[in-house]
Order: structure tokens, then C-alpha cells, then sequence
């Protein structure tokens, strides 16, 4: 094979890639890095906010229930004790919890954002996804 190549005026490179194809390649990788990294910054951006929302609605249910035990209506100073006493972080977005209207809400996620949980519990038949 060795003889061939070199009768024809070129000779085979047995040291290694030269460099235009390193250069292709990095290009290709740089490519598909620019096309990727994005996509899976905003998957995670989602997934946070999906784990807050679930936070939230354990958070609620136990804070409602704790409440019907005791047999007390609602404070803010009593939600503000129970709230330091939930060991779990609540939210990855660090916002400010608050319960108002029987609700426990995210500063972070605002009205804007309950539209939009609204019409993709619609369509994918409600509640939080579960993995």
C-alpha cells in the first residue's frame, strides 16, 4: 500500500491527524456544544421550578393539616414559625413564601406563572410530573 501512495506522488501520514482535521473536528464539537448547552440550561431552569411547585403544595397540605390539628387559624407570625421549622429547602429559585388565600405561594413564580401551570395541567391531565 506504501508503494502505491508514493508512486502517485503523495505519501500516508503514519504519525498522527494533522491539523485542518483537528481543526474540523473541534468545530464539529463546538457546534453541537453551542446547540446543547442551552437546551439543557433550560431543562434545568424548568425542572427547579417544577420541584418548587411541588414544595409548595407538600408545604401547604402539611401546613393546612398541622393547622387542623391544632385547631387554629391562620397567622402570619404561626406560618413564619412553621416555615423555619420545615427542614427541606423549599425553593431552589430563593424566593419569599407566603400563604395567601389558602395558598402557599412563591415570590419567584408570580400570577404569569400559575396561567401557564393552569393550561399544562390541561393538557397533560394535571398535577406535578412524576419521574
Amino acid at each position: 500500500m506504501n508503494t502505491l501512495s508514493k508512486d502517485k506522488g503523495y505519501s500516508i501520514n503514519e504519525k498522527g491527524l494533522t491539523l485542518v482535521e483537528v481543526l474540523v473536528v473541534l468545530i464539529i464539537l463546538s457546534i453541537l456544544v453551542a446547540i446543547a448547552v442551552p437546551t439543557v440550561n433550560g431543562l434545568i431552569a424548568k425542572t427547579k421550578k417544577d420541584v418548587c411547585e411541588a414544595n409548595l403544595l407538600q408545604l401547604e397540605r402539611m401546613y393546612k393539616t398541622e393547622l387542623s390539628i391544632r385547631e387554629i387559624d391562620h397567622s402570619h407570625s404561626f406560618f413564619i414559625q412553621y416555615i423555619g421549622n420545615y427542614d427541606e429547602n423549599i425553593c431552589q429559585l430563593d424566593c419569599d413564601i407566603t400563604f395567601v388565600d389558602g395558598e402557599v405561594k412563591c415570590s419567584n413564580h408570580g400570577e404569569s406563572n400559575e396561567n401557564e401551570g393552569d393550561s399544562n395541567d390541561n393538557e397533560s391531565g394535571g398535577g406535578v410530573p412524576f419521574f
